[in-house]
């Protein structure tokens, strides 16, 4: 380390507190000054100058008052999110009563942040006030969070204004803040993180062609904050153990965003482990995580359950994924460059074979690792657990999933037994149940908003491709069939393109499936054509509306485990598996005959509408992915007034 490149200790009066100084950790060097960080890479000519000042004015940084300065009208304004006019009156756009901030503020701690894990909730109480003072960033992202994770006649009764409305609002906040702020080229972690909060929110069907431009933007703010490269790689001294995790976490909820935004524009994500050095956040409390504190001796990862375990599940399943496209991709590079350069190409079978192996291998360690650090610590008795341990399951079958679809067609029956194919479409089942238990559990309604993101368009294109294939012996069909059957009616007033044309095809395939079953019945007379039922309504259940067949769901933790289902869910289920038949859906069959054509499952976004062909069934083969980010336009079940952040036990 050079003589200008100091340790330091932090203060302690800010969210980011930390000293002015450089820190180096072989790669780049870290510029900190009053909270702020700016990231420099070992390459940049730069650095080959001697003090902090004329560093700084190489790199082109500006005056505190240059920065201050309100964007016009020009490329950058627009990149600004084009709404930062210089009359605009922030204040306004913020809560009017200190009533609603502290609900707000409440709201977010109950059903936001446990989802997305961003703030420092010591930290974040202590300075909301002086952030609402501020009109600063965070503070309109923390309202717009709130309100966007309640259902519109909880916000018509608690705040006297509708939902699109306060959400327009605090959106116009966000945005004009962030322009004023000049986020593009800011060092300011606080400002970051309100951008990614906002990110997360809007990360969805509707926004998406907004949302994938802006997190490439805020990638490009992580690195240049140098997020990327993890804290502890500079010298002791540089940051406090908060500045720490925070940084962690930030950079970890913006590559989820990436991986799924990546997912729902049918793109390969742009980060990779190979392009960062952060680790993952530590498993640890808010509490325990002192604001100016050196980092301390306590272990990187405890083995233990908790607030930041969720995540941290999460986090392993996306590096899995993560890793089964960086295999399969270097497998295509290969077969392509040999065929271009004219040398004698892999053996693809074999190559296939064994990379099966090495990710099976892979995901055992995963499972291995997850249960030992984590998830032999969840009750799934507790609802925040039980959601732990549905996560990690989830995320366990799409990596098999994953790696199906991505391999080529045509060696998918060629190269791997019966079995495997056989265990891939049961995994895809799984997938299906386990989202739509998830959307059906009382104890999750707060994060519906979250949870109904999550559509699994590649289970559900897989089961259906397969149960309509005559060449696969599709095991437990009508378990399938139940489970599209259900996550029809979970969607059914969703309005999505996407949603449209895939509950078209999963009511083709149930109809067809109820004329295969009459016909069966007509021959050998064993039973009568079954009556058409009722069409689905809404149950009320006190403080929670829930959709009708909530007990008939399988459950949805793969983990053993001593829960068990009441006796009324088990005389269900058990009543429900003794059906040889899947019920028709009704009204819904005089839809218009859906076709595969309909879907381009490298890009869901954009399905077209082209009619289908009559009698013909085109090849369908989706290749890469096509599960998109957000499609749901109400969750499935929700609290109403006076629940909307009831005690939390997990």
């Amino acid at each position: 380390m050079r003589d200008h490149e100091v340790a330091f200790t932090p203060s302690s009066n800010s969210q980011t507190s930390q000293g002015a100084g450089m820190a180096d950790d072989g790669d780049g060097t870290l510029l900190l000054d009053g909270g702020q960080s700016k990231f420099v890479s070992s390459l940049h000519y730069a650095l080959l100058a001697e003090e902090i000042q004329d560093i700084k004015a190489l790199l082109g940084d500006k005056s505190d008052e240059e920065q201050k300065e309100i964007p016009q009208n020009s490329l950058v304004d627009l990149l600004s999110l084009g709404r930062a006019g210089a009359g605009s009156n922030l204040e306004r756009l913020l809560p009017h009563t200190q009533e609603q901030r502290d609900t707000l503020l409440d709201v977010y701690f109950a059903n936001v942040d446990p989802m997305v894990r961003i703030t420092h909730r010591q930290t974040l109480t202590r300075n909301y006030a002086s952030y609402m003072r501020e009109t600063h960033p965070l503070a309109f992202a923390i309202c717009f969070s709130a309100i966007n994770s309640l259902p519109p006649n909880v916000v018509q009764s608690r705040f006297g204004e509708a939902k699109e409305e306060l959400l327009e609002r605090f959106q116009l906040g966000v945005e004009i803040s962030l322009a004023r702020e000049n986020y593009l080229t800011t060092s300011s972690l606080e400002i970051f993180q309100g951008f990614v909060l906002w990110l997360t929110c809007i990360t969805k069907e509707e926004d998406m062609g907004k949302a994938w431009a802006l997190l490439g933007i805020a990638t490009r703010i992580a690195l240049h904050q140098g997020l990327h490269r993890d804290p502890s790689l500079f010298p002791t001294g540089s940051m406090d153990a908060l500045t720490i995790e925070l940084r962690r976490r930030i950079w970890h909820q913006l590559g989820h965003l990436e991986f799924r935004a990546a997912e729902c524009k049918g793109q390969e994500p742009s980060l990779s482990e190979d392009y960062y050095t952060t680790l993952f956040p530590r498993n640890v409390e808010d509490d325990e995580l002192i604001n100016g504190a050196s980092p301390g001796p306590a272990p990187y990862d405890e083995e233990r359950f908790t607030s930041m375990t969720f995540q941290l599940v999460r986090y392993q399943g996306m590096a899995a994924l993560r890793r089964i496209i960086r295999s399969t991709y270097h497998l295509e590079r290969r077969m392509l460059d040999s065929g271009l350069h004219g040398t004698s190409k892999p053996d693809p079978a074999r190559e296939l074979q064994d990379l099966y192996e090495q990710i099976k291998k892979m995901l055992d360690e995963v499972h291995e690792e997850c249960h030992r650090k984590y998830l032999r610590f969840c009750n799934p008795e507790i609802p925040m657990q039980r959601l732990c341990m549905g996560l990690a399951s989830l995320l366990e079958w799409r990596c098999y999933l994953l790696f199906w679809l991505r391999m080529p067609r045509a060696y998918r029956d060629v190269v791997f037994s019966n079995d495997i194919r056989k265990s891939i479409f049961e995994k895809s089942v799984n997938c299906i149940e386990t989202i739509n238990g998830a959307s059906v559990d009382v104890d999750a309604a707060r994060f519906q908003w979250h949870i109904g993101g999550v559509a699994s368009f590649q289970a559900i294109m897989h089961v259906l491709s397969e149960l309509r294939n005559p060449m696969f012996d599709s095991p437990d069909r009508q378990r399938a069939l139940r489970a599209l059957q259900m996550s029809r009616i979970l969607r059914e007033n969703n309005g999505a393109k996407a949603w449209q044309a895939v509950k078209a095809m999963i009511d083709k395939a149930i109809q067809e499936h109820s004329m295969s079953q009459r016909a069966q019945s007509q021959n050998s007379s064993a039973y009568a054509s079954p009556s058409a039922p009722v069409a689905p309504t809404i149950q009320n259940d006190g403080n929670v509306r829930v959709y009708p067949g909530q007990g008939q769901l399988p459950s949805y933790v793969l983990q053993p485990s001593t829960y068990t289902q009441n006796a009324t869910s088990s005389q269900t289920m058990q009543a429900q598996h003794q059906t040889s038949y899947v019920q028709p859906m009704g009204p819904m069959q005089e839809q218009v005959p859906p076709s595969w054509e309909d879907i381009n499952l490298s890009n869901i976004n954009n399905i077209v509408d082209s009619q289908p062909t009559p009698g013909i069934v085109p090849e369908f083969d989706f290749g890469f992915w096509g599960d998109p980010f957000n499609y749901e336009s109400e969750p499935a079940a929700f609290p109403t007034e006076g629940s909307y952040f009831p005690p939390w036990a997990g």
